[in-house]
């Protein structure tokens, strides 16, 4: 699933817009931020590659996790690997 796909089911002409209102809608709370870094295509050619792994950059379950708004890191439980 992509911005893109997600824009097309809810109306959304571009999007861009789709992405802003996440983050707008979001304040204060969780959503800083929305990147883009890969395609689909490219995902699935380079998740074939016996030498790619999936990982997180969050601590697993290393003391309580909270942050400064009283949540868990969002990639603490699972990065959502595709292998």
């Amino acid at each position: 699933m992509n911005f893109s796909y997600i824009a097309s089911i809810t109306g959304y002409s571009d999007p861009a817009d789709l992405c802003w209102d996440i983050l707008l809608a979001a304040l204060p709370n969780r959503a800083m931020a929305i990147f883009f870094f890969i395609s689909e295509d490219d995902m699935q050619k380079y998740a074939k590659q016996t030498w790619v792994s999936f990982g997180s950059d969050a601590a697993a379950n290393f003391g309580d996790g909270i942050d400064g708004l009283g949540l868990p890191h969002p990639r603490r439980y699972d990065s959502l690997s595709r292998k």
